[in-house]
């Protein structure tokens, strides 16, 4: 497979764009990291007050450098798992009473729904 560097896919821009693609890249860092399709919508409704960076911008961002990869990384995490419960059963009196040189110890395990 063939990567591509920053200096590669910057081979088609100006240097103006280059820098304004840069500023989009600081611009999405400062923000921390949004979505880009959310990114966009920002800076199209004007949400952000006398923000030089426009949606081209970002386009060329994405462009140049590629996705975000800090952000592929800590947003494509695994769901946390299931907490693990102990369940602990009273024995009963008469039981503990005759059988007080025995230990019961019982382990179980499921592993995708089988025991």
């Amino acid at each position: 497979s063939h990567l591509s560097t920053v200096a590669e896919n910057r081979a088609g821009y100006t240097y103006r764009e280059f820098e304004r693609a840069r500023e989009a890249r600081k611009l999405y860092h400062d923000l921390y990291a949004p979505s880009i399709p959310s990114f966009k919508g920002m800076l199209r409704s004007h949400i952000l007050k006398n923000c030089p960076v426009t949606v081209p911008d970002v386009k060329i961002a994405e462009a140049i450098f590629g996705p975000d990869v800090p952000t592929l990384k800590g947003k494509d995490t695994r769901a946390n798992p299931k907490t693990v419960t102990r369940d602990v059963v009273d024995i009963p009196r008469e039981l503990q009473l005759r059988n007080q040189d025995f230990e019961v110890c019982i382990n179980s395990i499921s592993v995708n729904g089988v025991q």
